[in-house]
């Protein structure tokens, strides 16, 4: 019997999975790999990265298609134009017109459903979907902008803030009102996005550990406490 296909979509390439969010999503992926789904994931990526982390790809998804990224963090000042955007820096930077359309071509096959991985993910998404959607959060990214500017000292790094600050509001707002479903990475994340934004329709799925990596194996007489933060 052939599974149904999920299409999981995904704003950064996931290799090497060395930041939170990476590990978050490539261990959820792991663990749905052969079950009731078949899994496409979608994802910007360079031809090397694709065979490099070849192996790795295939540990998480049963097929994977790749567009080239806009821009890379190498290259920050042309992020300087997207200043001028109504989107947040943060969303516009993801903007791809080769993504769009591999996400609308990969929808346009009519998956079981599809999985939009960050907030920034969704604009990557031509509206209306048409398969059911959920979102998968990893913050309350409004929640980050408001920390930069609370913490800015100088006037045009405060008025920035400022400025993103309501952009990625608005766009959280909208964007979280527009799925069938959302994801939290916890009960407080959730409880933002009902009191914030009145958005109901809230699923957690709380960050875990991997025990079989991280095992932990006491030792006879060791009194140390190690505190990391």
């Amino acid at each position: 019997m052939t599974r149904p296909e999920l299409v999981f979509v995904s704003p950064r390439f996931l290799f090497p999975a060395d930041s939170g969010g990476a590990i978050r999503t490539t261990e959820i992926l792991r663990n749905m790999r052969g079950g009731k789904f078949r899994v496409r994931l979608l994802s910007p990526a360079t031809r090397d990265q694709q065979q490099r982390y070849a192996a790795q790809l295939a540990e998480i998804a049963d097929q994977w298609q790749c567009w080239p990224a806009s821009i890379t963090p190498s290259a920050p000042w042309r992020r300087v134009p997207l200043l001028a955007s109504h989107l947040p820096l943060a969303v516009a930077s993801d903007r791809s017109l080769a993504g769009n359309n591999v996400v609308a071509q990969a929808l346009a096959q009519r998956p079981r459903a599809v999985v939009f991985d960050f907030l920034h993910s969704a604009v990557l998404a031509r509206w209306p979907l048409s398969v059911p959607s959920v979102l998968f959060t990893h913050n309350v990214e409004a929640e980050i902008v408001e920390r930069h500017l609370q913490h800015a000292t100088q006037f045009w790094k405060k008025a920035l803030w400022r400025s993103q600050l309501a952009k990625m509001r608005r766009f959280e707002s909208d964007t979280l009102r527009r799925f069938d479903r959302v994801v939290a990475v916890s009960a407080r994340d959730a409880d933002r996005f009902r009191m914030d934004y009145g958005v109901d329709r809230v699923d957690v799925i709380p960050t875990g550990v991997n025990l079989e990596y991280f095992r932990y194996v006491p030792r006879e007489s060791d009194s140390r406490v190690v505190f990391t933060g």
